[in-house]
């Protein structure tokens, strides 16, 4: 029998597992079952094929239409759905998010884009549409990770979007998270470049030439409630000081900790 050492002493092995150490208990792993099914992905119909389990563990949608009336036949070995309505890149970021928990956002054309010229044009219209799959297939947990991503994408920048706005109330609802960070965006750090009517000329879809004029109130709005605030040098943004007031949590859930 080996000698045991100090650090060996009983009670070690736990302290190492719950310091969040690599190893873990193995009745902690998630649970990703044998069945696969198959989705199609857009209109071009892109193959992905996914653990059963995870498409049901946070999405209230896929719950339902991964009930047996739902199931389609297609001619594939595994059971089949169809999602139409998003974009296969989209779904490829949703998906690797439900196997290791991060968001895969950044691509090769964003290289240029950390403290580049491009401010984030590439990646912050990705997580504002994998905002907007996360409210058509009901999953909070998705909303609120995409949420937490852009946050961290203006922070690493320190550039903010300014074409979001539009696609936004297009495909959420005014009480929508994503909606009330824009909106917060604007009221604590727009800069008169930002609404320049020349940004409207040069690129049809930014927020200053598309957005609804409801968008553009709520930023008064919100401009007016924070007060003399906004103005100072030595600001605190609110999605700083408390990033949990755009996540959506149940009642038994309560707030992030």
């Amino acid at each position: 029998m080996p000698n045991r050492t100090q650090k060996d002493k009983p009670g070690a092995m736990t302290r190492d597992v719950m310091d969040g150490g690599i190893r873990k208990r193995a009745k902690e792993a998630p649970s990703l079952g044998q069945n696969i099914i198959g989705v199609l992905v857009g209109e071009n119909e892109q193959k992905f094929f996914v653990h059963e389990a995870l498409l049901k563990k946070s999405s209230v949608y896929l719950r339902n239409a991964l009930k047996e009336c739902w199931k389609l036949a297609s001619g594939f070995d595994t059971d089949v759905i169809w999602i139409r309505t998003v974009e296969p890149r989209t779904f490829e970021i949703y998906i690797k998010w439900l196997y290791f928990g991060k968001i895969f956002s950044i691509e090769d054309d964003d290289a240029e884009d950390h403290g580049g010229g491009t401010h984030g044009i590439h990646e912050f219209p990705r997580l504002c549409d994998l905002y907007i799959f996360g409210d058509y297939i009901q999953d909070v947990s998705l909303k609120n990770a995409a949420i937490d991503a852009l946050i961290a994408a203006t922070v690493e920048r320190n550039r903010y979007p300014t074409a979001l706005a539009a696609r936004t109330c297009c495909n959420t609802p005014p009480t929508s998270k994503l909606y009330q960070l824009l909106v917060d965006f604007y009221a604590w750090t727009t800069t008169p470049g930002w609404i320049d009517e020349k940004n409207a000329e040069e690129d049809p879809s930014c927020d200053v030439a598309d957005a609804p004029p409801k968008f553009w109130r709520d930023v008064l709005r919100a401009t007016w409630k924070a007060g003399g605030a906004v103005f100072k040098d030595n600001k605190t943004y609110p999605w700083a000081k408390d990033k949990c007031k755009y996540h959506e949590h149940s009642d038994a859930e309560g707030k992030c900790v």
